[in-house]
């Protein structure tokens, strides 16, 4: 059996069953880089997401992939966020904060090519539960850069109300003003 085959058992392993933990989340990722070449740039929000549960902090030279940087991400973030002079917070969020839908499309791509089960990214219910986890994990970790926005990071604020819920984070511009937004589940899963 080789390498790439024997990783590809064991994410379908983790995945098959319930994912409860913050090890498995951060297992997932860690096995998907494995089966990635170096040099390959393909996945660049697996690699941040990996990259990013796998460090204290998060900062442009943590990684040599420019795409899956957070100076780049961040960056391509405030690129939109200037665009949006009169657009409304929910068109905002739609369109330019995408990266826990651009983690599911990688994610269902990845794991349909490799063929691991893809249940609980097309499940909703589940998916919700496992980008809870990666948000718990996510809020110690934040994201730096040398760029316009200096930090972005997940705050503990999680809003439930009525069985939907939100989640909250802080930029922290480079003119030194800081701000917090809130951003509702549908957008998170990817879906509404």
């Amino acid at each position: 059996m080789n390498m790439t085959k024997n990783i590809i058992d064991k994410i379908n392993q983790v995945v098959k069953n319930k994912i409860e933990t913050e090890s498995q989340v951060v297992y997932i990722f860690i096995q998907c880089i494995k089966c990635l070449d170096d040099e390959d740039d393909s996945y660049p929000i697996i690699r941040l997401f990996r990259n990013w549960v796998a460090h204290n902090k998060l900062s442009h030279s943590s990684t040599r992939h420019k795409q899956s940087s957070a100076e780049y991400r961040l960056d391509s973030f405030y690129k939109f966020f200037l665009k949006q002079k009169h657009g409304g917070m929910f068109e905002f969020m739609d369109e330019g904060f995408t990266l826990f839908k651009d983690l599911k499309d990688e994610l269902l791509t990845f794991f349909k090519e490799n063929e691991i089960d893809t249940d609980f990214i097309q499940n909703r219910d589940e998916w919700g539960h496992f980008v809870q986890i990666l948000y718990e994990i996510l809020k110690d970790v934040p994201l730096e850069s040398n760029g316009e926005i200096k930090t972005f990071s997940f705050s503990d604020n999680v809003i439930k109300h009525d069985g939907y819920f939100a989640i909250s984070f802080k930029i922290s511009f480079a003119n030194g003003v800081t701000k917090d937004f809130t951003m509702h589940i549908h957008t998170i899963l990817g879906c509404r």
